[in-house]
């Protein structure tokens, strides 16, 4: 029977392996669709993450962004060494440290409008949407929020690199091969560093829990006058444990990260030691408290922004191959114009012959540029004034312009729940908008433009 379970697994893991083998083959060749899976798929969990980290919603957001856009640019040299997920999640624990480093040098003395901390009524924008909710009564809603504020708040004052650690194994939920990965490190020391830094958040909670664990369903601590010292052991059977190598043990324990022979001698050891079994048993309710406070919500517009900057940068990342042809052009050409003169001649003589191939062009549209390329520019639309930035009400176009400045086909970027409904509507307003195509080298020719209008209202 455990063959075959090994088995099931086994056959999975390579069905899941195979899956992302795909994935990752489309990612690299530059799919949308693949793009808009994979934001679609992570940009909550790394927001979450990423604001465990920095700390503050705005910073977490554009954090965020710049993870994706450094995924986009890296793709080429992922080799799958390790899963798309770890890989990921790498980039996102670099970036929000590198962020939250900075925040540290420039804005660690500025003084913020946003509610403090250390307020007393916290985090009253997340109770507000905290009570959206309709499944849980206000006064539960009030309840939770006030402990995932509290709890919050004590892990941000965990140090680095303990507290990155507890987000990545007991938020993220990620195992401990995985973490080693993620941030660089041996198995051992991540082991080490989750005891510390869980240790250091169950002293930070320990108050907090005999406050107001009665009211949350968690049982108050007792209190003992003095610790144990090492020479108190078991002592039945012959696996003495003293107190000290047992509290070392307590969070491989807890996430059953031990071996037989530790777990027999550790389940004596709380049997026998009445002090180290309050260590343990607050240990757990730390856990219970971190449950609690759940993963953060990204902005609601966040994985619509990440889909245009990504399409975005797709796009600025094509431009500079015709600019690179003519640096390598014109390196090839240096290595045969040894003399000067004879160099001088010859790029006088390529000078003339380009100039007299463009010049119908150049005489028709002056104002073009010949070496550079420009995007599609919007000239009359029947959607109205188009919009600089993007909000939650806006209606974003990814249309696709011919040379003669035409739309020969479009996708819906925004509100995927209404496109059905306003696709007759954009289709007979994209008849009558025009564009200033997009020219390469003085030439017309076909692209991409992005557009933002404010919501179009569909009656009928």
């Amino acid at each position: 029977m455990a063959g075959a379970t090994t088995l099931g697994d086994l056959a999975g893991a390579i069905a899941i392996r195979s899956q992302e083998s795909a994935i990752v083959a489309e990612l690299k060749a530059g799919s949308e669709d693949a793009y808009a899976w994979l934001i679609g798929q992570f940009h909550q969990p790394i927001y979450s993450l990423v604001y465990r980290i920095v700390s503050d919603p705005a910073d977490a957001a554009d954090t965020t962004q710049e993870v994706f856009l450094k995924v986009f640019r890296g793709m080429k040299h992922f080799h799958g060494q390790s899963s798309l997920k770890t890989w990921i999640y790498r980039i996102a624990v670099h970036e929000a440290s590198n962020r939250r480093r900075w925040w540290y040098r420039h804005k660690a003395r500025e003084t913020s409008m946003e509610p403090s901390l250390n307020d007393p009524n916290p985090g009253v924008s997340a109770l507000e949407e905290a009570l959206v909710d309709q499944a849980d009564s206000p006064f539960e809603n009030v309840v939770h929020e006030e402990i995932r504020s509290h709890v919050e708040q004590e892990l941000r004052n965990v140090p680095e690199p303990y507290r990155t650690t507890v987000i990545l194994r007991d938020l993220e939920e990620m195992s401990y091969e995985e973490i080693a990965e993620i941030t660089d490190v041996s198995l051992g020391t991540v082991k080490s560093r989750l005891t510390r830094g869980r240790d250091a958040l169950r002293q930070r909670l320990t108050a907090y829990v005999r406050e107001v664990g009665p009211r949350i369903g968690l049982q108050a601590p007792e209190e003992e006058d003095s610790p144990p010292t090492d020479s108190r052991v078991s002592t039945r059977g012959g696996d003495a444990m003293t107190c000290a190598q047992a509290k070392s043990l307590f969070s491989p324990y807890l996430d059953g990260a031990v071996t037989g022979t530790q777990m027999h001698a550790i389940n004596r050891h709380l049997q026998s030691c009445a002090w180290c079994r309050r260590e343990y048993i607050s240990l757990q309710q730390t856990q219970q408290l971190l449950a609690k406070i759940g993963s953060r919500k990204p902005p609601r517009d966040l994985a619509l922004k990440l889909r245009v900057a990504v399409s975005q940068e797709a796009a600025h990342s094509r431009r500079p191959l015709l600019q690179n042809f003519f640096v390598r052009l014109e390196n090839a050409l240096n290595a045969f114009m040894v003399p000067a003169t004879a160099g001088l001649a010859t790029a006088v003589v390529i000078f003339i012959l380009l100039m007299g191939f463009l010049a119908p062009l150049q005489a028709d549209n002056p104002d073009v540029p010949l070496m550079l390329y420009t995007a599609p520019q919007l000239q009359q639309s029947a959607f109205g004034t188009a919009l600089d930035s993007i909000s939650d009400d806006s209606l974003v176009i990814e249309a696709y312009v011919d040379s003669n400045g035409r739309v020969q086909d479009y996708r819906i970027l925004s509100n995927p729940t209404e496109a059905k409904t306003l696709l007759p509507q954009v289709k007979n307003m994209l008849i009558f908008t025009t564009f200033r195509p997009a020219t390469s080298m003085g030439r017309p020719t076909s692209g991409k433009a992005v557009l933002s209008f404010s919501k179009i209202s569909v009656r009928g």
